[in-house]
């Protein structure tokens, strides 16, 4: 007799069904949590470090460790705001995001080919690299102080105020920034991207066995050069909008900024240098898991070194349960 199939929860609706639970938690302990401003709220949270994390997800998955991609974002969108707020004040927001994406996709690149060329560790060589990043800024005069509203390009104020849906409920009026569908649209170009494409079947290769991939034929090199430009260019993209819907920017704001979206790609079962996780629903799942933890404490009133104690726990039992998956495997 065939033996009966065990039923088994794929590992993403394992993780929106703890997703769910922790939001019932949170529900129970402040019940503003289930208001639809603070639902509408949470997606307009998420949008960052969601960007953030589909790109370092990206380098995770290749076996890299980058812990410069924040960089990259403040690179490739301060770049263009000094640029922009000295040559083109009148520059569209679209083409403001296209630049920063350039920019932080060309940083990047520095960064994978030297990873590439001299065999060395992406963290140590990504630590470096960033610290040169955000010394150019110095170094050029726009590393310091606060860019008040006035001296920004007036397109980038408009852009906090272009909404997908605006709706008031009660005497609150909720509105749903358009980032949020920037963000889904770069989640389904991504997926297609690593699921159809040669070149994102090559990346779970390469971070499955490196020596294997090569004998195989595929090119590392070009590889590396096309997850690294994309993962900064997401990164640029998302540093951008982050910029825009703030009234004044503060250049190095950003700096440090991935730990976040770290924790989303761990928890979104992004496993580093072994080919597997790495699924753009998975680190959306966490990127939302992170973004509730992160909101919820806030209005629970919870200090900010004990939010860091809750994603850190977060982490360590993905870390563990992904560990202990691969032992029985």
């Amino acid at each position: 007799m065939k033996q009966a199939k065990r039923f088994r929860l794929s590992d993403d609706l394992l993780r929106l069904i703890i997703f769910i639970v922790i939001f019932a938690v949170f529900a129970v302990l402040n019940p503003n949590v289930v208001r639809i401003a603070n639902l509408v709220s949470l997606f307009n949270n998420m949008v960052y470090t969601g960007i953030l994390a589909l790109g370092l997800m990206m380098l995770l998955v290749l076996g890299t460790l980058d812990l410069g991609i924040s960089a990259y974002a403040v690179f490739g969108a301060y770049g263009t705001l000094s640029f922009c707020m000295t040559y083109w004040m009148g520059a569209n927001l679209w083409i403001m995001l296209l630049s920063a994406a350039i920019l932080g996709g060309l940083a990047a690149t520095v960064t994978g080919a030297l990873i590439y060329k001299l065999k060395l560790p992406g963290i140590l060589v990504s630590v470096a690299t960033s610290n040169i990043f955000y010394m150019l800024l110095f170094l050029s005069g726009y590393g310091t102080g606060n860019v008040p509203a006035t001296k920004i390009p007036p397109h980038m104020l408009t852009f906090n105020k272009t909404n997908l849906f605006s709706a008031t409920v009660g005497r609150i009026t909720v509105q749903m920034n358009i980032s949020v569908l920037v963000m889904l649209i770069l989640a389904v170009l991504l997926w297609i991207f690593l699921n159809k494409t040669m070149t994102g079947r090559n990346i779970y290769a390469i971070g499955g066995n490196y020596e294997a991939a090569e004998r195989m034929g595929i090119n590392i090199f070009r590889t590396y050069i096309i997850v690294f430009f994309l993962a900064g260019a997401l990164a640029g993209i998302a540093g951008m909008q982050s910029y825009m819907k703030q009234m004044s920017v503060t250049p190095l704001g950003l700096q440090g900024s991935h730990s976040n979206a770290l924790a989303a790609c761990i928890f979104g079962g992004t496993q580093l240098g072994n080919g597997k996780g790495g699924s753009v629903v998975g680190t959306m799942i966490g990127v939302m898991t992170i973004t509730l933890i992160s909101t919820s404490l806030v209005m629970l009133g919870v200090p900010s070194y004990a939010q860091t104690f809750v994603i850190g726990v977060l982490i360590l039992a993905s870390v563990v349960l992904a560990a202990s998956k691969n032992i029985q495997n």
